[in-house]
């Protein structure tokens, strides 16, 4: 009952995830042809939470997880096994491997030994199709990896979004600045409600060094 004040607290405060990720300039990333959407999402999330806990802001690599879980395999998969494996091996920075090279000569001890900085320690799984659950989470500016079946795509739900005739859900992409509104889109109605989504909720402080 109160989601129409909260969001307008929010829009008013400029406290939206997205305000917060437009204010530290991340932007978001292209695939470019991979199928690694189930990747991006998650890897787009932890850097929005990075964002959100004042931490240093890094661009991190969806490739550097989808290619270690699928043998250096160019195929989907699932947010939620993309965010399990950072939770324990963590995520490669751009840096180290471009976001979609599909190259094993990338994947060094080195390489990985730095990734244990950008583990995540907490997370949520978010009950599939569940808009309570989901909009729980961005009303405490929690991003959510979030796949639809619809669609066959992963993205970042950003904010819940009052509309004149109900509500709707913002989220980015991972398709280029130039798609949507500088990666941004409202979906509405059914095609709103995620069939697979997680929430990383604390990710490792720069301070500590992934130790």
């Amino acid at each position: 009952d109160a989601w129409r004040d909260r969001i307008e607290e929010m829009e008013r405060t400029k406290t939206r995830l997205s305000d917060l990720a437009n204010s530290a300039q991340l932007e978001c990333k292209d695939q470019n042809g991979t199928n690694f959407c189930w990747a991006h999402g998650p890897v787009h999330a932890i850097e929005v939470l990075r964002v959100i806990q004042g931490e240093p802001r890094v661009s991190l690599s969806p490739a550097s997880v989808a290619c270690k879980i699928n043998n250096f395999k160019n195929r989907g998969g699932w947010g939620t096994t993309a965010l399990k494996y950072i939770v324990e091996h963590g995520v490669v920075t751009e840096e180290e491997w471009p976001p979609n090279a599909i190259e094993r000569r990338r994947d060094t001890d080195e390489a990985w030994v730095d990734a244990k900085k950008y583990r995540v320690v907490e997370w949520w799984d978010v009950e599939p199709r569940n808009l309570d659950q989901l909009f729980s989470c961005l009303f405490a500016r929690i991003p959510v990896a979030v796949g639809f079946n619809f669609w066959r795509h992963e993205v970042c739900a950003y904010d819940p979004v009052a509309l004149s005739d109900g509500f709707g859900l913002r989220i980015r992409n991972s398709w280029g600045m130039e798609w949507g509104e500088r990666g941004y889109s409202v979906l509405t109605g059914d095609k709103m409600l995620p069939d697979d989504a997680v929430a990383p909720r604390a990710a490792i402080p720069t301070a500590m060094g992934g130790d």
